[in-house]
């Protein structure tokens, strides 16, 4: 399904924690899900993270994910969902290093669903 972007600025390439390209321009919705779904699988698998910031981070990224299967997303709110996930796994990265890696992901996934789908 076809969508129109309207937003008017520079499209991001966002990356995961190894580095692997996984959403760019040519990237659609299918992609968005895809990527939000490896997220909250990745995020569930670390053990470390504090019960109250995992269920903070899994309501906003299942919330992203909602949001982005919706028949016409709305890039800016998958924006703020993520940008509150990443903000959650920001403070945790005294207690877990790789949810640092994790934010970063998840802060660029919701530069490119503005970019995209806004």
């Amino acid at each position: 399904m076809p969508f129109t972007q309207n937003f008017h600025g520079t499209v991001h390439n966002v990356y995961n924690v190894e580095g692997s390209l996984i959403l760019d321009s040519r990237s659609g919705r299918e992609d968005l899900e895809r990527e939000l779904a490896k997220l909250r699988a990745a995020v569930a698998g670390l053990p470390e993270l504090p019960e109250a910031d995992r269920r903070s981070v899994e309501t906003e990224l299942a919330a992203a994910q909602a949001q982005s299967a919706s028949p016409k997303p709305d890039g800016a709110a998958i924006k703020t969902h993520l940008d509150k996930a990443g903000t959650t796994l920001e403070s945790a990265t005294n207690v877990v290093a790789k949810a640092g890696a994790f934010a970063k992901t998840v802060f660029g996934i919701g530069t490119w669903a503005f970019a995209q789908l806004s």
